[in-house]
C-alpha cells in the first residue's frame, strides 16, 4: 500500500566510460610551449593591477578569454561569485558565459559538411551566433521544407555535401545515406525555428593538450602535504573524463532527453527538445529567454529610472497632498513588490530543480553558471548546455544521503567522521578515534556559533562563518591525512556556482527559508524514517 508513495518512475539512465584514452600524444615541447604562453598572459593581468579598474578588467577578461577551455571555464565559474570578486570584475567575466569569442560563419559551414548535413536546407537568421561559450557557439536558424538545388559548377566550387570526389565507393554510400537520413529528419520540421550548437574548431586538440598538462602537473602537487587531503591525481583524472564529455555533443543530446523526462511534470522548467546530433554538431528546439544577468539590470535599472524621474519632478513620495505623487508612490511601490516577488518565485523554482535532482532524481546538471540559465516572459526557468552533468551511483547516492543526514539533520560528528574514514578505501590507515573526536567537536562549535546568530544577522554572516570553518576542516583532513572523495568534486563546484546565480535572482537570500521544506519533500525521508524506527524501537544507532 505504502510502496507506491516511495516508488519512482525508471528512466534509461545514462552509461558513461569510466576512463576516455587521449588520442593525441603531445611532445614535451607542446606542453611546454603552451605553459609558457599561459604564464607570459598571466603577466599583463599583474601588471594592470594598479591602474584604473576598466583597464584592469579588461586585461583579466582577455587572459579567460584566449586561453582555451580550461581557462575560460574557470573564468565562467568566478563570475558567479560576487562574494570573491569585485562587482564590476564579474559583470565583465559574465560575458564568458555568452559571449565568448567566436569562430567564422565560413568555419561553421566546413563542420556543418564535414558532419554530412545538407547545407540547403538551412536559412540562417543571422550569420553571428546568438551565443557563444567557451566549447561552442549556436545559431538561430529556420528549416527549408524544399531542397534547394544548385548546378554542378557551384556544387564543385563550394563542395556542398551531394558532391563526393576521389573517395571510395563505400565512403559515398556512406556519406550519402547519412546526408539523406539527416535531410529526412530535419524536413519534418520544415519552417521552424531550431537552435544548432556548433564545437569551435581544434577545441579537442586545446582540451586533450591541457588535460596532458594537468596530469604532468597533478604528480608535481600530490607532493605537495599541504594538498594531500585532496587526492590530486584522482581529482584530475575525473575532472579530464567530465570535461571529455562536453566535447562530445552526442552525449549532451543523451542528457537533454533525460532530463526533459524528469523534469517533464515541472511547468516551470524548461529544456529544449534535441532534433538530432553528431559529434560536432547538435540541432535542438529553440528557446527564447532572458539571461539573468540582463534581467536582475533591466528591473533594477527601470527601479532606478522611476526614482530619478519623482526627483526630477520635484514630487516628493511621502506628499499624501499631491494626488499625482501618491500614483507615482502606489505604481512605483506596485512595480518593486511585483518584481520582489517575482525573483522569489524564480529561485525558489532553482532551488526546488537543483534539491529534486540531487536527492530525488540522482541525475545533476553540473554546469549551471548564468550562461546556461534563462527566464521566459512568463517567469519560467530556462537551462541550456546539458553537456556537463553527474550521474550518480547508488553507492554514491548513499553515501551523500548519509553524510548530509549525519551533518544537517542529526548533527552528529562522531557519525560524520566514521563515514568520511571508513566509506573511502585509502582512508583505512587513518587514525579514527582522535580524528572522529576532533570533528566532531569542529561540527559542535560550529552549529552553536550559528544558533547564537541574533535576528539581526543576515545569512551572509551564516555563509561568512560556514566558509570559516570549511577551511578549518581542511586543515584538520590535513593533519590526520584523510583524502576526499573526488567523485563528489562536481557537486561541490556546481553547488557554488548555482549559490552565485540564486544571489544574483534574490542577494536577500530569503529564498534559503524554503530549503528545508524540500528537503523534506524530495531529500532522503526514508533514510530519517528507518534511523528513527531503529533507534525507538531497537536502540541501536545511538
Amino acid at each position: 500500500m505504502f510502496t507506491s508513495i516511495f516508488s519512482r518512475e525508471p528512466y534509461n539512465r545514462p552509461k558513461y566510460r569510466y576512463r576516455y584514452h587521449s588520442p593525441y600524444k603531445f611532445p614535451i615541447s607542446d606542453q611546454l610551449y603552451r605553459l609558457c604562453r599561459l604564464s607570459c598572459s598571466i603577466i599583463p593581468p599583474i601588471l594592470a593591477y594598479p591602474f584604473p579598474s576598466e583597464i584592469y578588467y579588461k586585461t583579466v577578461y582577455s587572459f579567460f578569454a584566449n586561453n582555451g577551455y580550461v581557462v575560460m571555464k574557470l573564468g565562467q565559474w568566478l563570475a558567479t561569485r560576487t562574494d570573491l570578486l569585485s562587482i564590476g570584475l564579474c559583470k565583465v567575466l559574465s560575458t564568458l558565459h555568452n559571449e565568448a569569442p567566436a569562430h567564422p560563419f565560413v568555419d561553421t559551414l566546413e563542420i556543418l559538411r564535414n558532419e554530412m548535413y545538407d547545407i540547403s536546407l538551412f536559412h540562417f537568421v543571422t550569420h553571428k551566433p546568438i551565443g557563444s561559450g567557451s566549447v561552442a557557439q549556436v545559431y538561430k536558424v529556420i528549416i527549408n521544407d524544399e531542397i534547394r538545388t544548385f548546378s554542378f559548377f557551384w556544387k564543385h566550387l563550394f563542395n556542398f555535401p551531394q558532391n563526393f570526389f576521389l573517395t571510395d565507393s563505400r565512403q559515398i554510400d556512406t556519406k550519402l545515406d547519412r546526408t539523406k537520413n539527416s535531410r529526412e529528419i530535419l524536413r519534418k520540421h520544415g519552417h521552424k525555428t531550431l537552435a544548432i550548437k556548433i564545437i569551435h574548431p581544434n577545441t579537442t586538440k586545446d582540451v586533450y593538450l591541457d588535460c596532458q598538462i594537468l596530469t604532468n602537473a597533478a604528480k608535481v602537487l600530490s607532493v605537495i602535504p599541504a594538498l594531500s587531503c585532496l587526492n590530486i591525481n584522482e581529482q584530475i583524472l575525473h575532472f579530464q573524463n567530465e570535461i571529455l564529455k562536453q566535447i562530445d555533443l552526442t552525449g549532451e543530446e543523451r542528457n537533454m532527453k533525460v532530463m526533459r523526462h524528469l523534469t517533464r511534470y515541472d511547468k516551470n522548467i524548461l529544456i529544449a527538445e534535441p532534433i538530432m546530433a553528431t559529434k560536432n554538431v547538435l540541432i535542438m528546439e529553440y528557446l527564447e529567454g532572458e539571461s539573468i544577468v540582463s534581467r536582475s539590470g533591466r528591473m533594477s535599472n527601470q527601479i532606478d529610472n522611476n526614482r530619478t524621474n519623482n526627483e526630477k519632478t520635484g514630487l516628493p513620495l511621502h506628499d499624501t497632498k499631491n494626488e499625482s505623487s501618491k500614483e507615482f508612490s502606489k505604481n512605483k511601490n506596485m512595480n518593486f513588490g511585483l518584481f520582489k516577488k517575482q525573483n522569489h518565485s524564480l529561485s525558489v523554482t532553482a532551488l526546488t530543480f537543483f534539491v529534486k535532482s540531487l536527492f530525488y532524481n540522482e541525475f545533476i546538471h553540473t554546469d549551471l553558471h548564468p550562461g546556461n540559465v534563462s527566464v521566459t516572459k512568463s517567469n519560467k526557468l530556462i537551462l541550456y548546455d546539458f553537456g556537463l552533468t553527474k550521474f550518480l551511483s547508488h553507492a554514491e547516492h548513499r553515501n551523500l544521503i548519509d553524510l548530509f543526514c549525519s551533518l544537517f539533520i542529526e548533527k552528529n560528528g562522531l557519525i560524520v567522521g566514521d563515514l568520511l574514514v571508513e566509506r573511502l578505501a585509502c582512508n583505512k590507515n587513518v587514525d579514527k578515534k582522535k580524528f572522529r573526536g576532533e570533528i566532531n567537536e569542529l561540527i559542535n562549535h560550529y552549529f552553536k556559533q550559528v544558533l547564537r546568530m541574533n535576528g539581526n544577522s543576515t545569512r551572509n554572516d551564516a555563509y561568512m562563518i560556514t566558509k570559516e570553518y570549511g577551511f578549518k576542516a581542511i586543515r584538520l583532513f590535513n593533519k590526520y591525512n584523510v583524502k576526499i572523495d573526488y567523485k563528489y568534486n562536481q557537486l561541490f563546484v556546481t553547488a557554488f556556482c548555482f549559490d552565485g546565480i540564486l544571489r544574483q535572482i534574490q542577494p536577500d537570500c530569503t529564498f534559503y527559508g524554503e530549503l528545508d521544506q524540500l528537503i523534506w519533500k524530495f531529500g532522503p525521508t526514508l533514510y530519517l524514517l528507518k534511523q528513527h524506527m531503529v533507534r525507538k524501537l531497537f536502540g541501536l544507532g545511538k
